[in-house]
């Protein structure tokens, strides 16, 4: 992922090219799994100016039988640590999330995030 974008821009010289914005809505298209993002300006090395790109929703799933208990305090885990995981991407761009966010998930949750999810409105 970034790490390895980071260690190549670090060791050799290459080019970042934005996407335009008929390039971004064709990847787009109609999926909710996508959406048009932005990698700051001196991100990496080399790297001086805003590159236009699209991002991809990613989940965390679990097995069915994972403990309710257990669920939510993965769920809490992951947003406690939120700051701590900005501190160590490339990207430093992990964010909360959005209602529309928790709208595109099309499996059903577990029911420990679904309980942390509801207490944390």
């Amino acid at each position: 992922g970034a790490e390895v974008i980071q260690t190549l821009s670090e060791k050799n010289d290459i080019a970042f090219i934005s996407l335009g914005n008929d390039e971004i809505g064709s990847l787009i298209g109609g999926s909710g799994y996508y959406s048009r993002a932005s990698i700051p300006a001196g991100t990496y090395s080399g790297q001086d100016e805003a590159i236009q790109t699209i991002s991809v929703t990613s989940i965390l799933a679990a097995h069915k039988d994972l403990s309710e208990e257990d669920a939510y305090a993965v769920t809490a885990a992951w947003y406690d640590s939120i700051d701590s995981l900005r501190s160590i991407s490339a990207l430093s761009s992990i964010d909360g999330y959005t209602e529309a966010d928790l709208e595109k998930i099309t499996i059903p949750f577990h029911t420990g995030a679904e309980k942390w999810y509801k207490e944390n409105e």
